[in-house]
């Protein structure tokens, strides 16, 4: 691994991405914990971290569920965003599904500038197989309100997955035609909202 320290800020994306002051922030793999400040800054370093590998901030805060974010040794002062828990709460209520402690959730949002479909897929799985995409994709209109009878993103390109299960799948962006435009690995964990940009 190489050596990095990480200086971010942790925000509310909930609450006018307020800033968040006494959550724990882990790298995960490791065992050293920063508590954010008022401000929502933290301090993690010196870290000897695996680049090539999928990295993770796990944020943990009254309030909030346990929340993971994609980390990039590209970017050492992140600006991190996360969903407290009634934000959540909302989210299964509008889509009718239970939280439960055997799988957990994806919030995201792609960046594509054209409508796509995403999904989760074990890593033995492609949209072509006979086996059901994993989880539940959900998708929010332009104006950022849920709908459920969405099957793809609007130009708001905000998504949720609802009960993904743990382990390792492969979010992938499929467009019109059915064709992969991106896929990535993600680590999920029950009762664990992860944080994905696409």
């Amino acid at each position: 691994g190489v050596p990095i320290k990480i200086k971010g800020k942790l925000f509310n994306a909930g609450i006018a991405n307020a800033p968040i002051g006494q959550a724990q922030v882990q790298f995960l793999g490791h065992s050293k914990v920063a508590m954010t400040k008022g401000k929502g800054s933290f301090s993690l370093g010196h870290l000897y971290v695996d680049c090539s590998e999928v990295n993770y901030l796990q944020i943990e805060k009254s309030g909030f569920y346990r929340n993971r974010v994609a980390f990039s040794c590209e970017n050492v002062k992140p600006n991190v965003y996360i969903y407290p828990a009634a934000h959540i709460d909302q989210i299964a209520a509008e889509t009718d599904f239970k939280l439960d402690a055997q799988s957990g959730v994806l919030v995201g949002h792609a960046s594509f500038n054209h409508s796509v479909k995403m999904q989760f897929w074990g890593p033995e799985e492609r949209s072509g197989s006979s086996a059901p995409a994993r989880g539940h994709d959900f998708y929010y209109d332009k104006d950022g309100v849920l709908n459920t009878a969405r099957n793809r993103t609007s130009m708001n390109g905000n998504f949720v997955i609802m009960g993904a299960p743990e382990g390792l799948s492969y979010i992938q962006a499929f467009n019109k035609e059915g064709e992969t435009l991106s896929y990535w690995p993600v680590y999920l964990a029950p009762s664990t909202i992860n944080i994905y940009s696409q």
